[in-house]
């Protein structure tokens, strides 16, 4: 924050922090925030639809021919 105080001396630093700290925890709150979207629900129901029953594989070998991305699930 000293670069900005030293770069822009003529602007309130502190109310354009509170502003960004402000909107920021609104989007948090709404699920918003790019990257950090809450995605927990659409993944859990993903992971119940494409389960592998692995009690039904009996050789390594019937489990590789899953493929790897399905594997990667279980």
């Amino acid at each position: 924050m000293s670069f900005l105080y030293r770069t822009e001396p003529l602007q309130d630093i502190e109310k354009i922090f509170t502003k960004l700290e402000s909107e920021f925890e609104e989007q948090w709150i709404n699920g918003e925030v790019p990257g950090w979207e809450n995605k927990g629900t659409e993944k859990e129901s993903v992971l119940q639809e494409s389960a592998v029953d692995l009690d039904y594989y009996s050789t390594v070998e019937e489990l590789v021919e899953l493929g790897p991305e399905k594997l990667k699930e279980v």
